[in-house]
């Protein structure tokens, strides 16, 4: 996959994405290889967890299962689990 630069429509603020899964592999080569979120740390042996910490930018976006998300702007993209994360752009007030 290659990584495309971040949405200047998406300003971020704080993004934390934590969520159990059994292909710990997969899912950080899409977060990292297929998002191009770069890898800043990793941890093993805490509390019986392992993880990894990820910084932005970039992303490839599929097309969101609700039509709200499209219609508001959001980024919707999805990992090797089909789970589908939506990046939503701060309302302007």
């Amino acid at each position: 996959m290659t990584s495309q630069p971040w949405p200047g429509k998406l300003p971020v603020r704080n993004v934390r994405i934590a969520r159990p899964t059994d292909q710990l592999d997969a899912v950080l080569r899409f977060y990292r290889d297929g998002l191009g979120l770069p890898e800043l740390d990793r941890f093993a042996g805490h509390a019986g967890y392992e993880g990894v910490l990820l910084g932005l930018p970039g992303h490839l976006p599929v097309q969101a299962e609700n039509p709200y998300w499209t219609e508001h702007g959001a980024v919707t993209v999805e990992d090797p689990d089909h789970w589908r994360v939506v990046l939503v752009p701060q309302p302007q007030t």
